[in-house]
């Protein structure tokens, strides 16, 4: 196979690129893929209520109510009843919870209760709300400070923890003389997630991957080959200069035979002279020199 220098250049360098990016792909394509996926889920279900015993009184036929406000006056005690379970498919379901209560205003605070405890799935507690005791606790501290230090309330916070997981509720009471508005929040998570990874291997990716290996390394080969085997020739450097040259097969001081009768043609042109015909061939004299073609 013969073939010019300047397009086995421009083959070899096709070849070669061609290869590389098929070689840049099989490296960085990855056939192992890491899917994430929810391993378990842990919930924390959970009731909260406030209820109230009330002294006889003319505002509510019945002794006991859930309620959000506390009337000092007719009141007998109160509690908040929470009950909670933990679900959960694989998780440790032990945990503990930790309750506690505090006095606090603007200026200082008091711890009041504290409780905790261990659990194991579930469990249930009630959980005093002495407003009584904080009202005398507030103002006897206020009587010792001189002066009744703003925003009282009391915070009565329930934490559960377990399978590394810690949910919370909060019970609030503003302190007043005659008056206890309570707010219980409203949880923003009561689930979370647990998430595991699996590796997965993509056999269309593995082979795609092999192919363009296999494909690259050939390319390479194929590349080596034709610049070892295919034989190179040199393109006519004053195939620009056509126009101005005339092309002679051979050449001696009185005759110069060319190549085809467009070159005599050419030549001619040139000298303004006329072409005789002998048979099949064609001359042309300028005097010194005769200028032949035959035409077989």
């Amino acid at each position: 196979m013969r073939m010019s220098k300047s397009t086995l250049r421009i083959l070899i360098i096709s070849l070669v690129s061609i290869a590389a990016f098929f070689a840049f792909l099989a490296f960085y394509l990855n056939p192992i893929d890491k899917l994430e996926f929810v391993s378990d889920e842990i919930i924390f279900s959970d009731d909260l209520r406030v209820i109230a015993k009330l002294k006889d009184n003319s505002l509510f036929e019945k002794k006991e109510i859930e309620t959000d406000k506390i009337f000092v006056n007719i009141t007998e005690s109160c509690n908040a009843l929470y009950k909670l379970n933990l679900i959960c498919s694989k998780c440790d379901a032990r945990g503990n919870y930790s309750i506690e209560a505090i006095l606090e205003t603007k200026d200082w605070s008091k711890e009041m209760l504290k409780i905790s405890n261990d659990f194991v799935d579930f469990y249930s507690i009630s959980i005093p709300i002495d407003f009584q005791g904080y009202i005398s606790t507030y103002e006897r501290i206020s009587s010792e400070l001189g002066y009744r230090a703003s925003e009282p309330k009391v915070t009565i916070r329930v934490s559960s923890s377990a399978a590394n997981y810690t949910y919370t509720r909060t019970i609030t009471l503003q302190i007043a003389e005659k008056l206890l508005k309570i707010t219980v929040d409203e949880p923003k998570t009561k689930k979370f997630v647990e998430k595991d990874t699996t590796i997965v291997e993509r056999g269309e990716i593995t082979i795609i991957k092999y192919l363009l290996a296999v494909l690259s390394a050939l390319l390479f080969v194929l590349a080596v080959v034709l610049y070892k085997k295919v034989e190179v020739y040199e393109g006519d450097r004053f195939k620009k200069y056509e126009g101005i040259t005339v092309k002679a097969k051979s050449a001696s001081s009185e005759k110069i035979e060319l190549e085809s009768f467009e070159e005599i043609l050419k030549l001619s042109e040139y000298l303004n002279k006329p072409i005789i015909r002998l048979g099949d061939e064609f001359l042309i004299s300028d005097g010194s020199t005769t200028y032949i073609v035959r035409i077989k």
